[in-house]
């Protein structure tokens, strides 16, 4: 799988820089490690610096570059622990 992921997220532009996209995927990270998954995946826009600086703040590694319909995407692993 390249594009795509486990978490998907959006927050309204009114809402935005007010801490809900972090609080956003944390609890979908709480959620995916009720279910026993260790490694999430996540993807955003190269130019969507809001998303990754929220994967990178949950411990996201940049895993690949790839391009979609002209626009160049990222993809993220976040390992979860326990």
């Amino acid at each position: 799988m390249i594009e795509g992921g486990h978490i998907g997220y959006g927050v309204s532009p009114d809402f935005r820089g007010l801490g809900y996209g972090n609080k956003l995927l944390e609890l979908g990270l709480e959620k995916l490690r009720e279910k026993g998954i260790r490694q999430a995946v996540l993807t955003c826009n190269s130019s969507n610096e809001n998303s990754k600086k929220i994967i990178l703040k949950n411990h996201g590694v940049l895993d690949v570059r790839y391009i979609v319909e002209d626009k160049m995407k990222e993809r993220y692993l976040i390992n979860i622990t326990s």
